[in-house]
This record gives C-alpha cells, structure tokens and sequence, in this order.
C-alpha cells in the first residue's frame, strides 16, 4: 500500500501497521522528508530504524535487484531490516532535535549568504583606459552594477 507523506497519510500508515505490532519499521533517510513520518511512529511507541540509502542501495545491489521501483524498494528495506536487523533509533530529545534545528538554519544561512556574494569575490573586472587623474584602474560589472576597485 502506498500513503501520502502528510499528517493524514501518516495516520493512515500508523492505523494500518499498528495492529501488526511490528517488530521494527525501517526507513531511508532522505534530506528530512522521514522526519514527519519517524516521529509520528516514534509517538506511536512504534520502533524505527533509519538506515543511509547508500547501504539500502548496495543491500539491493548485492541480491543482484537492479531494478528500482517504489514496491522493491519498500520489499528491499524489509528485507534489509530482517537480515541486518538494524538498532531502532532511540527517540529525539526535543532540546537536540532544537539545535539541531538551529545548525540546520544557520548552515542554509551561510551558504545562501555565500552565494550571494561569491560574484563580488569571483567577477572578471574589465579594464578601462589609464588616465593619469582617474583613480580607478578598472570596473566589474557584476551582478548588473558597478563595483570600482581601486588600486
């Protein structure tokens, strides 16, 4: 079966497993998009493993399945937690999962902070003509003004 990765389809993925009482729900980790579904399970006392996509990729390799669909991939993570029966995760602290909210926020910072002023480090400047009393040698034009470099 197949469900939304929202809060309803949440819901509907805890209402159907439940009752199976499951010994373990393995998960990729995939840039936080886990993250709804793994503490929803983790609330519904229900133990979860995140395993790297890179194991789950070579797991699949080494059973010769090269093939790549949603429901091999789904059969190929149970198959991956009931032979490495991976450790379930142990539960997030709500003051770790804060910092680490907050390393997150701060890396996005500095790397759109970065992007944006690489052209004011990495431009090409364009020579303009020596004159004896002009005391800019030449001009950049990125990011559509100019920047004067004085030497």
């Amino acid at each position: 079966f197949r469900v939304a990765n929202d809060e309803a389809g949440i819901e509907e993925l805890i209402a159907r497993i439940k009752p199976l009482n499951p010994a373990l729900v393995v998960l990729e980790v995939s840039g936080g998009y886990e993250r709804l579904g793994l503490l929803s399970l983790w609330a519904a006392g229900i133990p979860v493993a995140r395993i790297n996509p890179r194991d789950a990729y070579h797991f699949a390799q080494a059973r010769r399945q090269f093939a790549k669909n949603d429901r091999l991939d789904a059969d190929g993570l149970r198959r991956f937690g009931e032979q490495i029966k991976p450790p379930p995760n142990l539960a997030p602290n709500p003051a770790d999962q804060e910092v680490q909210d907050r390393g997150r926020r701060r890396q996005r910072h500095a790397t759109q902070w970065a992007k944006s002023n690489l052209p004011l480090f990495a431009c090409t400047p364009q020579r303009a003509p020596l004159r004896p009393n002009n005391p800019r040698t030449h001009h950049c034009a990125c990011r559509q003004q100019r920047h004067h470099h004085i030497q």
